[in-house]
């Protein structure tokens, strides 16, 4: 009987610690597809802001900064994208508890915070950009 309780209690623990990974699994994807969308919106939110400029010769002063903010978000979506790649060979060589795991998991994290820094960072030289010119 004792033996059959600590099996099943087992076998909980090992449930609920599934459903735990699943759900972090879950969050971390959807940060992610976040944070391309914040970077591929922000890219076109850019154009649109210096097609504005353009019809009223403001652009000349501001497109070096519009240029590189557009560059920087672009990056950070396409660096997104390859981090659900990454993740995706995390979760692999999680399937088969392989000795490799972990090293998936930092490069997956620091691709991530690639990511959210290229939106700061194209943030930043947009919104400088539009202090010199205005």
């Amino acid at each position: 009987m004792d033996q059959q309780q600590s099996l099943q209690q087992a076998n909980h623990a090992f449930l609920i610690k599934l459903e735990r990974e699943k759900r972090l699994h879950d969050y971390a994807v959807q940060a992610t597809k976040l944070l391309i969308t914040l970077n591929s919106g922000s890219a076109v939110s850019i154009l649109a802001f210096s097609q504005a400029l353009i019809s009223k010769q403001l652009f000349g002063s501001y497109k070096y900064f519009a240029v590189a903010a557009i560059a920087v978000y672009l990056a950070g979506a396409a660096a997104g994208a390859g981090s659900l790649i990454i993740r995706g060979q995390r979760e692999l060589h999680d399937s088969y508890e392989s000795p490799y795991r972990e090293r998936w998991q930092a490069i997956y994290m620091r691709v991530f915070t690639g990511v959210a820094s290229s939106f700061l960072l194209g943030t930043v030289i947009a919104v400088a950009g539009i202090v010199m010119v205005f």
